[in-house]
């Protein structure tokens, strides 16, 4: 079973591993379930580059909140 939302968090400290990144994030009071990938803006631009699966839904389906 997947998550409800899909999250990706632009934070330009975040540093180690996603595990560590994720602890800055109260993602546990969001009152549905989900998965969430915290990236540099860096990394994101990377990843939007690239041409693997993630990078061409990223680029069709992103939402930008702020």
């Amino acid at each position: 079973m997947g998550s409800d939302l899909d999250l990706l968090l632009i934070d330009e400290r975040a540093v180690g591993p996603q595990h560590q990144r994720l602890r800055h994030w109260p993602l546990e009071r969001l009152p549905l379930s989900c998965d969430a990938l915290v990236l540099t803006p860096a990394e994101l631009q990377e990843l939007l580059a690239g041409g693997d699966r993630m990078a061409r839904e990223l680029r069709s389906d992103l939402r930008w909140l702020d």
